[in-house]
């Protein structure tokens, strides 16, 4: 049976968050011709591979003819993939009709998808650390929450008008599974606007925060009490090992350094709290150069693996840093990473940089060493002959290493002036 029924959903989404219950406001019409009323029962929204929560649809809902109704319904899924409003079914069921005319009538077609969540994945917290006058300044801390790796990630932060300083747009090239990564911002104002995008799984999502600026003040004693220029924080010295991954001698702490390569290599850092009431600790990445990611705590012990993705070609002296906590509290420590080019960095840059001059070189060594017909044993002789009247050609020939040893020596003197 055909039932002179209708029903429109309003404002239809194109993409809805996996894992987070969303609004469906649905209406209904009851065609005023029609010779019976119906009744949508409470609970009376389904679907079969979504959760449903009829939490606003706890009583029956009975429409005359003529009449038109809000129904709003939630839903959750827990698997992202492409999805379709048409298999929301609800029931109807016309009042004083046989029990065989009931039945289940699906929304109208309308293709979306059900794509990973931002909100879940990345955790975004502010933390205050010192005042500047009406400013204050605060530490952005950035959290990779879910199990599974952010890609291009960008942030855009605002209003305009109330920062003072920091970045206005931040990028993250990847934020590991487990990831974090922080920086600063002065900010004028009582509250934070960030836009986030990231790509998870393939899928391009984004979301919209407003974050607070924690301790503000909140009554009119608290907002004329004197606050100090700079806040310090609390500082901790720790013990350190750094060792590859794959095994290995552990990495020797020269000035406060670890010497580490370039490249992708990998690293087990471990830090070893000197404080006996430490409960957690938490490295943080250096964007675009290392990335870190947790693993389990062993004892006393907090290991993290590092990525050193940063392959420079002089060496580089990146600082990380950490927090121990301790009853609630961050100690803040770090240590530094001479990023050193990997072995094979230096070659490929020589190589390609005196491949047309080695070339160029060869041509003109090779020909004058088999001129003639004298054979291998006038070869050396006519080498001879070539570096006495054109020296600068037979040089040529030996450009890449020649080049390699130029940078090799470079990075050994730029070395000390980075690591102190």
């Amino acid at each position: 049976m055909t039932l002179p029924l209708t029903i429109q959903v309003s404002d239809p989404r194109d993409l809805v968050p996996v894992g987070e219950f969303v609004p469906l406001r649905m209406i209904v019409a009851l065609d005023d011709s029609a010779p019976f009323k119906v009744i949508i029962p409470a609970g009376g929204v389904r679907h079969l591979r979504a959760a449903v929560s009829t939490e606003m649809l706890l009583r029956d809902v009975t429409l005359s003819p003529g009449d038109t109704v809000s129904v709003t319904v939630g839903f959750r899924f827990d698997t992202p993939g492409p999805q379709n409003l048409r298999d929301f079914a609800v029931q109807v069921n016309p009042v004083g009709r046989p029990d065989k005319e009931r039945g289940f009538m699906p929304l109208p077609d309308h293709p979306f998808r059900a794509v990973p969540s931002l909100d879940a994945a990345l955790s975004l917290e502010l933390t205050r650390i010192c005042a500047y006058g009406e400013a204050v300044k605060v530490e952005v801390v950035l959290q990779n929450q879910s199990t599974v790796e952010l890609r291009e990630l960008e942030l855009q932060f605002g209003p305009v008008e109330v920062l003072r300083s920091g970045p206005l747009v931040r990028r993250e090239a990847r934020l590991p599974a487990g990831g974090g990564a922080s920086f600063e911002l002065i900010v004028a104002g009582g509250e934070v606007e960030c836009y986030a995008a990231a790509t998870i799984a393939g899928e391009r999502v984004e979301s919209r925060w407003v974050r607070r600026i924690p301790g503000e003040a909140t009554s009119s004693s608290e907002s004329q009490a004197h606050f100090s220029f700079l806040e310090p924080r609390a500082l901790t010295t720790d013990r350190l090992t750094l060792m590859p991954e794959g095994g290995g001698s552990e990495a020797i702490l020269t000035n406060g350094v670890f010497p580490v390569r370039g490249g992708k290599s990998r690293y087990v850092v471990t830090v070893h709290p000197s404080h006996p009431q430490a409960s957690s600790v938490r490295l943080y990445a250096a964007a675009g150069q290392v990335e870190v990611e947790a693993h389990a705590k062993s004892g006393r012990q907090w290991p993290f693996l590092i990525t050193i993705v940063d392959n420079p070609m002089f060496t580089q002296l990146v600082r990380l840093d950490y927090d121990v906590q301790v009853h609630g509290a961050p100690l803040r420590g770090e240590f530094h990473l001479s990023i050193r080019p990997s072995k094979f960095r230096v070659w490929t840059f020589a190589a390609t940089l005196g491949l047309a001059i080695t070339l160029k070189g060869a041509a003109s060594v090779g020909p004058v060493m088999f001129r003639g017909d004298g054979g291998l044993e006038f070869a050396f002789e006519n080498l001879a002959e070539l570096f006495e009247r054109r020296w600068i050609d037979g040089l040529q020939a030996l450009s890449i290493p020649i080049i390699w040893t130029g940078l090799w020596a470079a990075d050994r003197i730029w070395r000390p002036l980075q690591e102190g």
